[in-house]
């Protein structure tokens, strides 16, 4: 079993997009973590798109 852990992604303020090693890595995960600062929905269900988002914790998520 792959698990990817990530956090203070800060997209899209500090940065456009996830950089494009962790989007390599995120297509063989089983489950992802976010461990906090996911800031908007958008970035949210990109996430989910590639495995089974297990949980995130203390976030400002915004609705975009």
């Amino acid at each position: 079993m792959k698990i990817v852990v990530l956090s203070d992604t800060h997209v899209p303020k500090r940065a456009k997009s996830f950089p494009p090693r962790l989007l390599v890595e995120l297509q063989t995960a089983d489950a992802i973590i976010h461990a906090g600062d996911l800031l908007n929905t958008a970035s949210y269900r990109e996430l989910c798109t590639f495995g089974t988002f297990m949980r995130y914790t203390e976030t400002r998520m915004r609705r975009s």
